[in-house]
């Protein structure tokens, strides 16, 4: 995460991320998700919602019947470029032959 603080590496979301982000954090920290989030948002992260992201993320989801909010992700990925981290394996496995995707347990931050 300081690398993302630090703009060492870009992090571009779906326009959705923080309401999914924010979802998690209820259940897991809800004494400061309120917090939480206001600190997130205050991150500035750049955000990728153009209707071509939706299409391809409709597309992802149709051909790999999978979630609509996950292939969002991958479809910012997609369309930017840049590198899908995720910690979910069973999306990685689905997803891996379209590329620009990775395990978030291989992935290190720049030095």
């Amino acid at each position: 995460m300081s690398s993302i603080v630090q703009q060492k590496v870009p992090a571009v979301q779906p326009a959705h991320w923080l309401a999914e982000v924010g979802a998690v954090l209820a259940r897991a920290t809800p004494d400061k998700v309120e917090q939480d989030i206001v600190l997130l948002s205050a991150l500035g992260l750049a955000v990728q919602d153009g209707p071509e992201i939706l299409q391809r993320a409709c597309r992802l989801a149709i051909d790999l019947n999978h979630h609509l909010f996950d292939t969002l992700n991958h479809a910012v990925a997609l369309d930017t470029e840049s590198v899908l981290v995720t910690a979910d394996e069973h999306y990685l496995v689905k997803a891996r032959d379209v590329g620009r995707i990775m395990r978030l347990a291989e992935w290190s931050p720049p030095e």
